[in-house]
């Protein structure tokens, strides 16, 4: 009966931090953010997915309806399961508010696992309240509305939790599913994040590393790295699972116009922190901006520094007391490792986010792809988090419930009020929709990131209109004069991906659909491979022999995306190797 109380007691609390990051998104209107843009990136993929694409790779109205590769290169998992929501519901304010509740929900989740393993129930929801209700998650979904930033601050408690659980020394019967937990969470980072992804894998390797070699007790050196062995094989086991998408946003980032994205306001020197802002709880939401005064906050939480102050003041005095009695340290080696690290990783990833860091991104050419050094409080927030959960490592129970107490009530009652938008809007359709013709005249000029390199589209009255051009109309599909259009015969498929018509043309002549070209078009004439080229506008061309003929594009797969498909087809197949016969016998073979 008491264990039965103590449980219903946690889901409670837990249903209250749910609550306290949550509120906002149950009622009944919705509200715009910066990113506004999820509507429409849920609508494409749907459409992609509907046509038969798979992996989604090519966007048909993005790119003023010239199409853009938008998912080689923006992390689709929360799309995925956006045009999931949307086929079920086809409400797309519904299917982003749900992408938003199920952050929150598997924020808190995995922040409890992870503090409860290392904390035991008190220190689980600790830690879980400190991610979870973190000021910088509400900048990210209410201010923001960096959706994909939101699903990869999820995935880092469940990567620390299942990380720490196989480095455990006690041999356990459910390590293959411990080490699919661990292959799934990389895997669900890398897929929703690169830049997240970026910043949080390495540390979390060197964290989970040194964890492991320091606590080692009674294992010996050669055990420690045969389970950090085991570790390793699962961040390389996700990275191949998620190479369809990783190794194309890398090796053909520079085939689009991604320098849009690295200069001007995106570069990094204009969006520094300085270290007053970690305590400034004033509130906005406004834009991030050179100087102290961005319009949104970088507050750490009330919460979040009274574990911060709590925990280093009570491992100081506990380590003056052993010293004073010289004592051994052994029985803390535990906490002094994580206390340690924690610090160690939460000082690392706040240097970078200050203007005093700025050589080291002007040193390493991968920082800048972050664009904001602000991100790394994503980062920060989880080994905040830790810290906040090891300070009832340090009192006993009466004292430890005191912590508890304050803690949670800081952030829930005082951190829950930055969950919220500015305001509601009186009709969200205006926002969030899947309108074709709107998203290639409205939505194209704010996600210009992945334009294909050779687009040109006149976003600028000064441009001549006979060098760039204007947005795609609906009934388009090829650009050519209307003596050309008229052969067309019929149109036999009409898909983002793929385009299919008969034309009789009483001589040779290029046709130019309205197409971008980008590497991986290829075209048909008659079932025949041809060549494709780029117009000089930067639309696909195939020339046509003369007379009646069935002409026909698709967009493939280029050398790099055949290697990545490969790889993750043989990590896919590779993890259900390893995974079902253990299942299956009961074996402990990891």
């Amino acid at each position: 009966m008491r264990l039965m109380i103590k449980k219903y007691f946690l889901f409670w609390l837990l249903a209250f931090i749910f609550l306290a990051s949550s509120w906002s998104l149950f009622h009944p209107g919705f509200f715009r953010v910066h990113d506004y843009v999820h509507g429409a990136r849920i609508a494409e993929m749907y459409r992609g997915l509907a046509e038969g694409q798979f992996p989604v790779r090519w966007s048909e109205n993005f790119g003023y309806g010239y199409g853009m590769p938008l998912y080689l290169f923006y992390a689709p998992l929360p799309y995925y399961v956006g045009a999931l929501f949307y086929w079920l519901s086809f409400d797309l304010v519904l299917s982003v508010r749900l992408l938003f509740l199920l952050a929150n929900g598997g924020t808190i989740i995995g922040g409890y696992l992870l503090g409860r393993k290392l904390f035991g129930t008190t220190g689980g929801v600790l830690v879980s309240a400190a991610i979870a209700l973190a000021p910088y998650r509400a900048v990210n979904l209410f201010v923001r509305g960096a959706v994909s930033e939101a699903w990869a601050i999820m995935f880092m408690p469940f990567i620390l939790y299942f990380g720490m659980e196989l480095l455990s020394q006690k041999p356990t019967a459910k390590k293959s599913s411990l080490f699919a937990g661990l292959v799934l969470s990389v895997a669900g980072l890398m897929l929703s994040h690169n830049l997240t992804t970026l910043m949080f894998v390495p540390l979390s390797f060197i964290f989970l590393a040194m964890y492991s070699v320091l606590i080692k007790r009674q294992a010996t050196l050669l055990d420690s790295f045969k389970r950090v062995a085991v570790v390793t094989f699962g961040y390389l086991l996700a990275g191949g699972l998620s190479a369809f998408y990783m190794v194309p946003a890398v090796m053909e980032k520079d085939l689009t116009q991604i320098e849009s994205i690295l200069s001007g306001y995106f570069h990094y020197s204009h969006h520094f922190l300085y270290i007053r802002q970690f305590f400034n709880p004033t509130w906005g939401y406004g834009g991030s901006e050179w100087g102290p005064d961005d319009g949104i906050s970088f507050f750490l939480g009330w919460g979040q520094w009274l574990g911060l102050v709590v925990v280093t003041v009570l491992v100081t005095q506990t380590c003056f007391h052993y010293l004073k009695k010289k004592t051994s340290f052994k029985s803390l080696r535990l906490q002094l490792v994580l206390f340690s690290l924690s610090s160690l990783v939460v000082g690392v990833s706040l240097y970078l986010s200050l203007l005093k860091s700025k050589w080291l991104w002007d040193i390493f050419p991968l920082l800048p792809f972050i664009q904001f050094p602000w991100r790394w409080l994503s980062v920060t927030i989880i080994f905040v988090a830790l810290l906040t959960g090891l300070a009832t490592q340090f009192l006993n129970t009466k004292k430890s419930r005191w912590l508890y107490g304050g803690v949670l009530l800081l952030t829930l009652v005082f951190n829950a009020q930055y969950f919220r938008p500015e305001r509601y809007l009186d009709d969200a359709a205006g926002y969030y929709y899947a309108d074709e013709q709107r998203i290639r005249e409205q939505m194209s000029d704010i996600l210009p990131d992945y334009l294909p390199k050779d687009l040109k589209v006149r976003t600028d009255p000064t441009q001549p209109e006979a060098s760039y051009l204007a947005p795609r109309q609906e009934e388009e599909l090829v650009r050519e004069a209307d003596e050309v259009k008229t052969k067309i015969k019929s149109i036999l498929v009409d898909k983002g991906h793929q385009k299919m018509l008969s034309i009789d043309l009483p001589e040779a002549t290029p046709l130019t659909f309205a197409v971008a070209y980008f590497p991986g078009w290829q075209a048909e004439v008659d079932g025949q491979a041809v060549d494709v080229s780029a117009s000089a506008t930067g639309l696909v061309e195939v020339w046509v022999p003369a007379e009646e003929h069935t002409v026909a594009i698709f967009f493939g797969r280029t050398p790099v995306r055949v290697l990545a498909d490969i790889m993750s087809l043989v990590s896919l197949l590779l993890f259900i190797f390893i995974l079902l016969p253990i299942s299956r016998f009961n074996k402990n073979q990891l």
